[in-house]
């Protein structure tokens, strides 16, 4: 017999045990991975968000650079999309709503202080709901 048909006859696959033994292993790693994943993804949306409220904050002042009070700046330009504004003389609130299921607020007191909420806590919100 030629060495060529011998080679090819010996050769063999994986044992069904063996598949199993590696499978095994690729759920567990995706079991140790995919949580860590979903978590950067919400981790991610916050970010988004902040981001929004944070230049719904300068749209908000910019505006009021041109107005007397806060009450015409409901909805200046450069607003981002999703971003709730209340108003009320000296005092705003602005409210950005996280794909996550968070939301950030950015108010402007009367006596010119800013003060960052959010609501639930968990994820990029902490315990104490300041961010």
């Amino acid at each position: 017999m030629p060495t060529a048909t011998r080679h090819l006859r010996s050769e063999h696959g994986f044992s069904f045990p063996e598949l199993l033994v590696v499978i095994l292993l690729v759920g567990v790693l995706a079991a140790i991975a995919l949580p860590s994943l979903l978590r950067q993804t919400d981790q991610g949306r916050d970010a988004v968000a902040k981001s929004d409220v944070r230049n719904a904050l300068t749209a908000i002042r910019a505006c009021r650079v041109g107005e007397r009070d806060y009450d015409a700046c409901q909805a200046p330009r450069g607003l981002p999309a999703g971003v709730a504004v209340t108003t009320s003389g000296d005092a705003f609130t602005a409210v950005a709503h996280s794909a996550s299921g968070i939301d950030f607020k950015i108010a402007l007191r009367p006596d010119g202080t800013l003060r960052r909420t959010c609501a639930p806590a968990g994820g990029a919100c902490p315990v104490d709901g300041t961010w």
